[in-house]
């Protein structure tokens, strides 16, 4: 109804006027030939209130409309000012009508020296000529664009000269006849301080990873060319030692006896250390793919490959139903093979057991490796893994000091990890984190071996 009142009030004002024109006719020539004067009295009556209630009526429509109006632009207003992201509109001609206060606060200027000033003059000397050719284009496209897209290098000119790193939006804005532009500007120069450095380490990182791979390239094709060299005359010195005690057994005495088997003993320990070198340093130079390993035929060469050692130590080894796990099969072999030999050799039970067991836990298997040996203290649970780490004396336990570092290379090299159960109540248990990728359980089809409880000793 209110969107007719006004032409309402129109047509009531023009029916007065022509009554008002036929009563001055009928009064001007005496006659009532167009209406009698009762209908001209109610039509008096009657058109004349209603047009003025209309009018009435009407200005409290605008003012309800006005006060919209104005609340509303307040609000636009308090929204402009709050924003922390700068706005700028400019009009068809590229000057600035309106900017909020965060722009004011990026570029330096009042909102009275942004009034009517050209956007080029917030544009870097070098681009501002093809500036105007940019915008004349933007407004024939007719659609909202960012301009940080694909582009890090935009900058715009504070009042004090300064180039400002910026993130740019665009968007067409109608405002009556003439096409105006919306500019949204950010000021990104944390970000690009932030990303400059994240730039920086990175480049130092490679930098240094490439001097770390280097080194350890040189050391591992360093290490490999001596073990070769050494082999040679260490197995010569091994051989004329023995052979030495062959001719001359009858003619040495007990001290020369003696000093010929600390030759041979030294020999026999240098080339165990030359073949724990080797292994160390062919761990990641196998060739060898990646294939479904069975653990339970892993230790059955293990125990096969011990016989001797378990027979003398009168010890046995332990499974259950062991899962397939995927690896590298030689390098298995040797990580549970130096295991096992610790677990022998570091015991003085008079029948050492190392059991092997192992756990299903979402994406890995939990493997472990415990015996009933004389133990590891915590203090030492991870340094035992570093490249001739020993606990105890060479004269108590022979051996090199490499075998838990090969195990950690190992474990290493699959994605898995190593490390000694701190809460072991006696003995040692190393567990093992295994990812379980295309692993399968004891009883796949890929698994020969005999399931149940398995018990390998040697008598």
């Amino acid at each position: 109804m209110r969107k007719f009142a006004m032409p309402l009030v129109l047509l009531l004002l023009c029916l007065q006027l022509i009554f008002g024109l036929v009563s001055y006719y009928q009064l001007l020539f005496e006659t009532t030939e167009f209406f009698g004067s009762k209908a001209l009295l109610w039509s008096h009556l009657l058109v004349t209130p209603m047009a003025l209630l209309l009018l009435a009526f009407q200005p409290q429509q605008y003012n309800q409309l006005s006060d919209k109006l104005v609340q509303a632009g307040e609000r636009a207003r308090a929204i402009n000012r709050l924003m922390p992201t700068g706005l700028l509109i400019i009009n068809s001609k590229g000057l600035i009508t309106e900017a909020n206060s965060a722009a004011c606060r990026l570029f330096g200027f009042s909102e009275e020296e942004f009034m009517d000033m050209p956007i080029e003059n917030l544009i870097p000397q070098e681009k501002r000529s093809i500036h105007p050719r940019y915008r004349t284009a933007f407004s024939q496209e007719n659609r909202q664009r960012n301009m940080s897209e694909g582009n890090d290098q935009l900058f715009g000119l504070s009042r004090s000269g300064e180039l400002l790193p910026l993130q740019i939006g665009l968007a067409p804005v109608v405002l009556g006849k003439d096409r105006s532009v919306a500019i949204s500007v950010m000021d990104v120069s944390d970000r690009r301080r932030v990303m400059q450095q994240l730039e920086e380490s990175n480049r130092e990182m490679n930098v240094a990873l490439e001097k770390l791979t280097q080194s350890n390239e040189q050391l591992e094709r360093f290490a490999f060319i001596c073990s070769h060299d050494l082999q040679e005359p260490v197995r010569m010195m091994h051989s004329f030692s023995q052979l030495l005690e062959k001719r001359a057994a009858d003619s040495l005495d007990h001290k020369s006896r003696e000093y010929l088997e600390y030759i041979t003993n030294s020999a026999t320990t240098t080339k165990t250390m030359i073949t724990d070198i080797l292994s160390f340093c062919r761990v990641d130079q196998s060739a060898e793919n990646y294939a479904q390993v069975n653990l339970n035929i892993v230790l059955e060469q293990v125990c096969t490959t011990l016989q001797i050692s378990l027979s003398e130590a009168n010890g046995s080894v332990q499974w259950h139903d062991l899962p397939t796990i995927v690896g590298v099969h030689s390098q298995i072999l040797q990580l549970l093979t130096n295991l096992i030999t610790n677990g022998i050799k570091f015991n003085e039970s008079a029948a050492p057991c190392v059991e092997v067991s192992a756990e299903c836990h979402e994406d890995l298997w939990t493997i472990s490796v415990s015996d009933n040996g004389i133990g590891i203290p915590p203090k030492y649970a991870d340094s035992l893994f570093e490249m001739f780490s020993r606990l105890n004396s060479r004269a108590d336990y022979p051996g090199t000091g490499l075998g838990l570092a090969i195990c950690k290379r190992v474990a290493e090299r699959h994605d898995a990890t190593i490390s000694l159960d701190r809460s072991a109540d006696q003995g040692s248990r190393f567990v093992l984190k295994w990812p379980r990728k295309n692993a399968t359980s004891a009883d796949s089809s890929s698994n020969t071996s005999e399931e149940g409880h398995h018990v390998k000793s040697v008598a």
